[in-house]
This record gives C-alpha cells, sequence and structure tokens, in this order.
C-alpha cells in the first residue's frame, strides 16, 4: 500500500513538475514575445512622429519664405523702383517642400503596422495629418507653377499679378493644422520629447555614418552656371 502511495506521489509530482515547465515554458515565450510587439510598437510610433517633425520642420521653413516673399512683394508695390535690386531676394524667398514619402507608405498601406500599433486614434490623426502635407505640398507647387510664370518675364507687370498672398494663407492655415495634429498624436501615444530626442539622435547617428550628402551649389553648380552666366552676360553686352 506504500509503495502504491510513493508511486502515486512520485506521478502527482512528475505531472506538477511537467505542467509547471510546459506553463513557465509557455508563459516565459509569451512573454518575451508581448515585450517584442511593444518594442515594436514604440519603434514604429517613434519613426511616425519623426516623420511628422521632419515635415514639420520643413513646412515651418516653407511658411517663412512665404511670409518674406508677400513682406517684399509688398515693399515692391510700395516703391516699385527697387524692382531690379529686389529680384535675387525674391528668388531667395521661394518655398520648396522636399521630402520622401517611404514612412508615411510604411505607415498606411502595411494593414500589419496598424494592427501591431492597436491605436485606431492615432492612425487616424497621423493619416490626417500625411493627407495636409499632400495639400501643403500642392500649395507650394502651385506657388512655384506661378512664379516660374513670372520669372520667364521678369517684369513689373507680372510680379502684381502674382497673388503670392493667397499661398501664404493657405500655408499658415495648413501649418496650423499639421502642428494641431503632432501634438494630438504625441497625447495619445504618451510620446515625450525625452523619448523623441533619444530615437532622433540614434537616426542621426545612421545618417551621420552614412557620410555627408554632396551640396551641389556649392561643388558642381556654380562651376557651371557662373561661366555661363559670364558668357550670356558678354553676349548681351554686345548686343547693346
Amino acid at each position: 500500500m506504500k509503495e502504491k502511495h510513493k508511486v502515486w506521489n512520485d506521478l502527482m509530482m512528475t505531472f506538477v513538475a511537467t505542467t509547471i515547465s510546459i506553463v513557465f515554458t509557455f508563459g516565459t515565450a509569451n512573454l518575451i514575445e508581448f515585450h517584442k510587439q511593444n518594442k515594436e510598437k514604440r519603434q514604429i510610433v517613434l519613426m511616425t512622429m519623426y516623420d511628422l517633425n521632419n515635415s514639420l520642420s520643413q513646412a515651418r521653413h516653407c511658411d517663412s519664405l512665404f511670409q518674406k516673399f508677400v513682406e517684399l512683394q509688398t515693399r515692391i508695390f510700395e516703391d516699385p523702383a527697387i524692382f531690379e535690386d529686389s529680384l535675387l531676394a525674391l528668388v531667395k524667398s521661394v518655398p520648396i517642400m522636399n521630402y520622401t514619402e517611404t514612412i508615411e507608405n510604411i505607415f498606411s498601406s502595411n494593414i500589419e503596422t496598424i494592427h501591431t500599433l492597436s491605436n485606431v486614434y492615432f492612425v487616424e490623426k497621423a493619416s490626417e495629418f500625411y493627407q495636409i502635407r499632400e495639400r501643403y505640398k500642392n500649395n507650394v507647387e502651385d506657388f512655384e507653377v506661378s512664379y516660374d510664370a513670372f520669372l520667364l518675364s521678369l517684369s513689373y507687370e507680372d510680379l502684381v499679378a502674382f497673388n503670392a498672398c493667397k499661398h501664404f494663407v493657405i500655408s499658415s492655415h495648413l501649418l496650423a493644422d499639421m502642428e494641431y495634429l503632432y501634438l494630438q498624436c504625441k497625447q495619445i501615444m504618451k510620446v515625450t520629447d525625452k523619448e523623441l530626442e533619444a530615437f532622433y539622435q540614434v537616426r542621426q547617428q545612421i545618417e551621420a555614418a552614412s557620410g555627408e550628402k554632396e551640396n551641389v551649389w556649392e561643388t558642381k553648380i556654380p562651376q557651371v552656371r557662373n561661366p555661363w552666366l559670364e558668357a550670356l552676360e558678354k553676349e548681351r553686352t554686345k548686343n547693346l
């Protein structure tokens, strides 16, 4: 009887030990997977916030150039005599919105990404931001088209007909919307400035390790443009 009782106890101990081992193994695996998913989720959030912030920086710069252009245009209207001397300043005040859509495409087209984030409200607000960013870029491009038409003639009359203020008003409204949505995204996912700064530094280190992009405005372009401008000026002088 004692031997049967001992065998039964041994079986129970083996069963309990096996059960604990299985629970521990699967529980640990699930815990590791849970932490892995949370880390991936946070990386996607930070990557998206990094992209939104870069877009905001570009939009802010464009907005300041819109403002400078309108202010310079206003001064020219008030004193047409400064028109020719202000042409270079006008050129330097033309905004350019330049960004890649890589992160936006990862964010918006990958259904697994959306499932990983598991926050519909964040996805909605970030998607709205990207939609407004597209509208902002379209406004910049419309401005460039109108400016190019003026650039072909460089006439005072065409500058008067160029409604730069309209583009500045659109820019300011869209930028305000982008700023608001960016702050909402930060609040929804409880992203701190310290967390973002750490992520930005890692990204900058990666980009720095890749080397600097060639500044064509300081190297290749002047070598071709400057002799061309000199030759053009000589040709114009001969025809006077």
